[in-house]
């Protein structure tokens, strides 16, 4: 037995869809729940069964790796006014991230994400500084309320007026490179909520390590 949600009207937060955002209750890990049942849940068809109980909330999620074991973020949420995590280094390709930060109220309306990308110390650490660079999973998004918002990216350089923001040419290798998640400059990466898109899901598309795959993801926060 299921219930199905209106997926034109969603779930409505103080007129905020958040049909996008609810998933099966349990870990934040995203991998807890077979992907079919939340993805389904996201599309409206909400599954009855004894003990399945399910949530929803207004969050930022990403999955993410270093090239060089060097990178590190910071993630703000609406300009610089919520400070979600500070000199977060990350891991290599092979122990990519799951980055999740829920924000409340529920009804907390988040216009845009912006994320620092640094180097830390090379002291102490086993890295390639040739190979800087910071991986998005393009598979995955950067999810706002569950839409994902990654092909907005546009890039600001360190110390920059945030007026002067890269303009880089639709088409060109630089901007197709970081709309697919390849960040490899230092800089704020600032992604727009209001240009966010639902992510199709499709369950013949297999999961690779290369692609941040769910089974092999350590939980960020």
């Amino acid at each position: 037995p299921a219930m199905l949600l209106d997926e034109d009207f969603g779930i409505c937060a103080r007129g905020n869809d958040i049909l996008g955002a609810l998933r099966p209750d349990g870990s934040p890990h995203i991998g807890a729940q077979p992907r079919f049942v939340r993805h389904a849940a996201q599309d409206g068809h909400v599954a009855l069964r004894p003990g399945l109980t399910y949530r929803t909330e207004s969050a930022v999620e990403l999955v993410v790796y270093g090239l060089s074991g060097l990178e590190q973020l910071d993630i703000y949420v609406n300009g610089f006014s919520v400070l979600c995590e500070a000199e977060l280094q990350l891991e290599d390709r092979l122990r990519p991230q799951l980055l999740r930060y829920s924000l409340a109220p529920l009804s907390c309306v988040i216009r845009n994400v912006v994320i620092r990308v640094s180097r830390c110390s090379e002291e102490g650490l086993d890295s390639d500084p040739s190979r800087f660079g910071v991986v998005v999973s393009k598979s995955f998004g950067v999810l706002v309320g569950g839409h994902d918002c990654l092909r907005s990216a546009v890039f600001v350089e360190e110390g920059s007026p945030t007026s002067k923001v890269s303009g880089l040419p639709s088409g060109s290798a630089q901007r197709e490179s970081m709309e697919a998640g390849w960040w490899l400059e230092e800089g704020y990466y600032v992604l727009s909520a209001y240009r966010r898109v639902r992510k199709l899901f499709d369950a013949r598309t297999p999961m690779t390590t290369a692609s941040c795959d769910d089974e092999h993801l350590h939980t960020g926060v």
